[in-house]
């Protein structure tokens, strides 16, 4: 027992360390984000609190908000901002990484026209290179031994790659409109999500 708690001990530092890290290199990229898309405000929710500041959307992004990720008909626009808020807070409550763009022409907390909401995995970015390869390769532990040290992704790759592939999420429905064009066809449907996360 006292050779665990003298272990955490001694983690401590380097974990903070870490974590200040991570939270200076997002914060680097994201002002990035803003300066070369003046027009969207990148909003990180790093933990479930952050995103009940906002919700529900209809009051802290306006009431005109709409999502630019899904083509949609005028009369489901509430509904899906109403689907995607849940879908947000779901993503958010489980670890998962996720960005997604609303257009706010009225937004009473960014006062601009878009805002990119991003969740990351948090946890898993402060684990070691093994954690961030096993998730990166989807590859089980004993394939995974089997690498070189060299081959594993370290932190810093993997911070910056989840960063950068979330965000573009929102930069890609931004400059390309909509990712999810209105489709009945399933495999159309899969084709758009395959697109988008690639």
């Amino acid at each position: 027992m006292r050779s665990l708690i003298l272990f955490i001990l001694l983690s401590l530092p380097t974990y903070f360390v870490s974590a200040q890290a991570n939270s200076q290199l997002i914060d680097e990229q994201l002002a990035n984000y803003r300066e070369a898309y003046p027009e969207i405000d990148f909003v990180l929710l790093y933990k479930m609190e952050d995103f009940d500041q906002l919700t529900p959307l209809t009051d802290s992004l306006g009431e005109d908000l709409s999502n630019v990720d899904y083509e949609h008909p005028e009369s489901a626009r509430i509904m899906l901002v109403e689907a995607q808020e849940y879908r947000i807070g779901l993503q958010l409550n489980n670890g998962n990484g996720t960005a997604t763009l609303f257009k706010t022409p009225n937004a009473r907390i960014t006062k601009k026209p878009y805002t990119c909401l991003v969740t990351l995995n948090i946890p898993l970015l402060d684990e070691s290179a093994l954690a961030a390869s096993r998730y990166m390769y989807d590859i089980d532990d004993e394939a995974l031994t089997s690498i070189a040290e060299s081959n594993l992704i370290n932190n810093h790759d993997f911070l910056v790659y989840s960063i950068d592939h979330e965000v573009f999420h929102c930069i890609d429905a931004y400059t390309n409109g909509f990712m999810y064009p209105k489709t009945r066809d399933p495999v159309k449907s899969l084709l758009d999500r395959c697109h988008a996360e690639l």
